[in-house]
Protein backbone atom coordinates (compact mmCIF):
# COMPACT_ATOMS: atom_id res chain seq x y z
CA UNK A 1 0.00 0.00 0.00
CA UNK A 2 1.14 3.93 -0.89
CA UNK A 3 -0.25 6.53 0.50
CA UNK A 4 -0.93 9.52 -1.79
CA UNK A 5 -2.98 12.16 -3.23
CA UNK A 6 -4.69 13.31 -6.25
CA UNK A 7 -2.89 16.54 -7.71
CA UNK A 8 -3.69 18.50 -10.83
CA UNK A 9 -7.33 18.59 -10.19
CA UNK A 10 -7.51 22.25 -11.52
CA UNK A 11 -7.21 20.40 -14.91
CA UNK A 12 -10.27 18.06 -15.25
CA UNK A 13 -14.14 19.34 -14.81
CA UNK A 14 -15.59 17.53 -11.88
CA UNK A 15 -15.29 19.37 -8.45
CA UNK A 16 -16.70 16.69 -6.49
CA UNK A 17 -14.71 13.83 -5.08
CA UNK A 18 -16.10 10.52 -4.58
CA UNK A 19 -16.68 9.95 -0.82
CA UNK A 20 -14.23 8.05 1.60
CA UNK A 21 -13.71 4.27 0.16
CA UNK A 22 -14.23 4.79 -3.40
CA UNK A 23 -12.64 2.66 -5.83
CA UNK A 24 -10.48 4.66 -8.08
CA UNK A 25 -8.86 3.40 -11.50
CA UNK A 26 -5.46 4.44 -11.84
CA UNK A 27 -4.60 4.38 -15.77
CA UNK A 28 -0.94 4.90 -17.44
CA UNK A 29 -0.34 7.79 -19.01
CA UNK A 30 3.58 7.04 -20.54
CA UNK A 31 2.68 9.85 -23.79
CA UNK A 32 1.55 13.07 -20.97
CA UNK A 33 4.84 15.47 -22.51
CA UNK A 34 4.67 16.92 -18.70
CA UNK A 35 5.97 13.47 -17.14
CA UNK A 36 5.96 10.71 -19.07
CA UNK A 37 5.43 8.33 -16.13
CA UNK A 38 1.97 10.21 -15.48
CA UNK A 39 -0.60 7.67 -13.94
CA UNK A 40 -3.93 9.73 -14.40
CA UNK A 41 -6.75 9.29 -11.53
CA UNK A 42 -10.36 8.21 -12.70
CA UNK A 43 -13.66 7.33 -11.22
CA UNK A 44 -14.22 3.44 -11.60
CA UNK A 45 -16.69 5.15 -14.25
CA UNK A 46 -13.75 6.33 -16.36
CA UNK A 47 -14.08 10.40 -15.12
CA UNK A 48 -10.74 11.82 -15.04
CA UNK A 49 -9.85 13.21 -11.60
CA UNK A 50 -6.43 14.49 -11.65
CA UNK A 51 -2.94 12.84 -11.25
CA UNK A 52 -0.32 11.57 -8.61
CA UNK A 53 1.85 13.33 -8.14
CA UNK A 54 5.51 12.60 -9.70
CA UNK A 55 6.78 11.30 -5.64
CA UNK A 56 4.49 8.92 -6.00
CA UNK A 57 5.00 7.36 -9.47
CA UNK A 58 8.82 6.97 -9.81
CA UNK A 59 8.46 2.98 -8.75
CA UNK A 60 4.96 2.75 -9.45
CA UNK A 61 5.07 3.40 -12.71
CA UNK A 62 7.78 0.92 -13.99
CA UNK A 63 5.56 -1.57 -12.07
CA UNK A 64 1.97 -0.90 -13.95
CA UNK A 65 4.22 -1.10 -17.29
CA UNK A 66 5.56 -4.68 -16.42
CA UNK A 67 2.06 -5.65 -15.57
CA UNK A 68 1.06 -4.89 -12.39
CA UNK A 69 -2.33 -4.14 -11.17
CA UNK A 70 -3.21 -0.92 -9.05
CA UNK A 71 -6.25 0.68 -7.69
CA UNK A 72 -6.73 3.83 -5.57
CA UNK A 73 -9.32 3.97 -2.52
CA UNK A 74 -10.40 7.45 -1.50
CA UNK A 75 -9.07 8.21 2.17
CA UNK A 76 -10.57 11.66 3.03
CA UNK A 77 -10.73 14.97 0.55
CA UNK A 78 -8.05 14.24 -2.11
CA UNK A 79 -5.91 11.77 -0.32
CA UNK A 80 -5.95 7.98 -1.30
CA UNK A 81 -4.41 4.86 -0.65
CA UNK A 82 -2.92 2.89 -3.43
CA UNK A 83 -2.99 -0.91 -3.57
CA UNK A 84 -0.63 -2.94 -5.97
CA UNK A 85 -1.56 -6.70 -6.98
CA UNK A 86 1.76 -8.23 -8.08
CA UNK A 87 1.32 -11.14 -10.84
Amino acid sequence: MLDSYIASRDRFDRTTLPGADAVLRLRREPERRFDPRSIRVETAAGEPLGYLPGQSTQVLAALMDAGAQAEARVVEGTAVSIYLQLA
